[in-house]
């Protein structure tokens, strides 16, 4: 047998009628479809078809030759949202389907093009592509002959598109998984043709393709402009891209500090270490991509591998003997007797006697817990420490190669902002690093410029690498019913409103942001716009949310933001200071603009694609809301060009130039 393995809606279905009828080569499929079975003697027939990804089919035997048919990503996007709505889940919307096509969240949609492509070219015997397939029907399948023995075709029996179309054919769409109806017939062979594309695929959904899949396109020769190259060209792509992923590079070991995996809190570094952790190993797996760099992540005090599955669970940390002791006592007497021997203790000389007890047998078994650490973390040939106040792993390490995050300077810039704690803990931190000479990486421009006004260190000890939003966590929604679904959890289903999604602490600056949306109601008493202020608690802030139309939701899961987002008039995000301003981006991601801090990072992230406001100024900030709330234009404007802004950045963008770094620096 032999592999015929395609991204959906590239030809695959075409070829086998093919086969069938030129050569009467039957052929089978393999699947992991609920809807119907797969034939138990599939792998007695020649060809078996498969869209699914190279370690997924069964047999998985290297030994098996493959077809692999290609299709300019665009046409097999647009045509597999158009089979989704019309036959997979009749009724779904059409945008939608096309946006999660494109995006293939959690490795969905078989990988998503790129990544089907990638990993089938390195595994093809023979390529073949759907353009030179729709050209030369008969010269391409020839190809076949190379790893297939086929009997001499009869060509007057080769079958059209519109044959297909119109009649019942021994492959093509299931209604059951014998019958077959040519009205659905009719839908499931669409055009048959090239660059159809350029019809149904809208300019910001041809954008986020292009920021998903551009790469490869342009590895194997499909143009921007809807173009292609020739087939020779073609085939010399391909032969390249089986050479690409293998390198003669020296191996080099990197730990990166990856302790905020383990944090409840899904805050901005939380949310940084997970997305860059899940680009590397996608970069890696994947595409192929520096693989000479073997990855391993310190978490909870344990070394583990760079894994996909990123769910990894803190150690649990078990109770010394005074705690122990403690709490046997405590269980065994009654609370009238406990109670008053426990405020003896704690009167006692006893306790300081035993408090410095224990904290000499901590600091020594601290010491001789940094010297082990120190010998294993010296084996790695760098090691990056994502959050700087996490220095005291390393504290023992003085001649190491080091590349550290710093993702503001907010410690500095705005102590009144922080614990006396946390001030002290970041300032260590980055004191340590600077004396040991570890090579810093900002998240922004304006953080690096921050950082080396109050450091003094040297500029060419920097890098500046920006991150990203989420692109499978943070998109628009186009599909009301699934929009609703989530509105419908806080009554906001019809509703026009300002959203804000921050921890509740001075610098993002809620207080000035709901005076001045109190303002906009004084001004337009009419108006029905509501603000919905989303985030969890944090500390020095207390917020005059008692309007009716101002709702406090809380902390929002996830899974609930885009829709929130989507059904926003407009993003409220006017902090004082950010050292790069996340949210700004997930929410232009979601299509809503964005109001922003006219200050730090915040104008090199969004640039002119927002509306700015000073933090302080509440008639400029109820300005600004005005524009969004009242005028339809300029929020469709910026709807579309913060969108477009969000999308030129990535994950694997900032994977990349990180994993670059390593090797300069190695």
């Amino acid at each position: 047998m032999i592999w015929l393995a395609s991204f959906p809606r590239s030809g695959n279905t075409f070829t086998r009628n093919i086969l069938n009828d030129v050569y009467g080569q039957p052929s089978s499929e393999f699947h992991l479809q609920t809807e119907y079975g797969v034939e138990d003697n599939y792998e007695t027939f020649p060809v078996v078809k498969t869209h699914l990804l190279p370690d997924q089919v069964i047999p998985n035997d290297p030994k098996i030759p493959v077809v692999y048919l290609m299709r300019d990503g665009r046409d097999a996007t647009v045509s597999m949202a158009h089979h989704t709505a019309d036959i997979v889940k009749p009724g779904t919307d059409f945008m939608q389907n096309m946006m999660e096509t494109i995006i293939a969240a959690e490795g969905s949609h078989f990988g998503g093009w790129s990544v089907n492509a990638l990993q089938w070219i390195r595994r093809a015997d023979v390529v073949i592509r759907y353009e030179d397939l729709v050209r030369d029907p008969i010269g391409q399948v020839e190809k076949f002959r190379k790893i297939l023995k086929m009997p001499k075709g009869n060509p007057e029996n080769l079958p059209t598109f519109k044959k297909l179309k119109a009649s019942k054919n021994p492959y093509g769409v299931r209604v059951s998984a014998k019958t077959q109806i040519s009205g659905v017939a009719n839908k499931f062979f669409r055009k048959g043709k090239s660059g159809a594309w350029k019809e149904e695929m809208r300019d910001d959904m041809h954008e986020l393709f292009w920021s998903q899949h551009g790469e490869v396109m342009d590895l194997v020769g499909y143009h921007r402009d809807g173009t292609w190259a020739s087939e020779e060209e073609f085939q010399k792509k391909i032969a390249f891209i089986k050479k690409m992923h293998l390198t003669d590079k020296p191996k080099k070991r990197i730990l990166i500090e990856a302790g905020k995996l383990v944090d409840e809190h899904r805050d901005g570094v939380n949310r940084y270490v997970f997305s860059l952790c899940k680009a590397m190993d996608n970069l890696q797996k994947q595409k192929g991509k520096f693989t000479h760099l073997d990855i391993d992540l310190l978490v909870g005090g344990e070394i583990v591998p760079l894994q996909q599955d990123l769910k990894i669970s803190a150690r649990e940390v078990k109770p010394n003997w005074v705690e122990n002791t403690k709490s046997k006592i405590k269980g065994a007497l009654p609370g009238a007797v406990y109670d008053p021997l426990r405020q003896l203790y704690l009167w006692s000389p006893a306790r300081k006697v035993l408090e410095k007890q224990r904290l000499a047998i901590r600091l020594v078994t601290e010491r001789k817990n940094l010297i082990e650490s120190s010998k294993v973390f010296a084996e790695y040939d760098l090691i990056h420490v994502t959050l700087p106040q996490n220095y005291h792993y390393f504290r023992l390490m003085k001649d190491h190669p080091f590349v550290v995050t710093i993702h503001d300077m907010t410690h500095k810039l705005f102590p009144q902002y922080h614990l006396k704690a946390n001030i002290r803990n970041a300032e260590n931190g980055m004191q340590f690093f600077k004396k040991i000479d570890a090579h810093l990486l900002t998240v922004s421009e304006a953080t690096r410029k921050d950082m080396i006004a109050d450091t003094g260190v040297s500029k060419d000890k920097t890098s500046v690498v920006l991150e990203a939003a989420d692109e499978e966590r943070f998109n628009h929604i186009f599909d009301e019913k699934i929009l609703n679904l989530v509105l419908d959890k806080f009554g906001l289903v019809g509703e026009q409103y300002f959203f804000s999604l921050a921890t509740l602490e001075p610098r993002k600056n809620l207080k000035n942001t709901l005076n001045a949306f109190l303002k906009l109601k004084e001004k337009y008493p009419d108006s029905k716009i509501k603000f919905v202020l989303a985030g969890k608690a944090g500390w020095k802030e207390k917020l005059n949310i008692s309007h009716p139309d101002i709702l406090a939701i809380g902390y929002v899961p996830d899974e609930d933001l885009s829709a929130l987002l989507t059904g926003a008039t407009g993003f409220c995000y006017v902090s004082k200071y950010e050292g790069f301003g996340l949210p700004l981006l997930e929410s232009m991601r979601c299509m809503t603009p964005v109001i922003y801090g006219n200050n730090s990072s915040m104008k090199e992230i969004v640039k002119d694609n927002g509306l700015p406001a000073d933090p302080d100024d509440l008639e400029q900030i109820a300005a600004q809301m005005s524009l969004l709330a009242f005028d339809e234009k300029i929020r469709k404007e910026f709807s579309e060009k913060g969108f477009l802004r969000a999308i030129e950045l990535s994950w694997e963008k900032t994977a990349s130039e990180t994993l670059a770094l390593y090797e300069s620096l190695t």
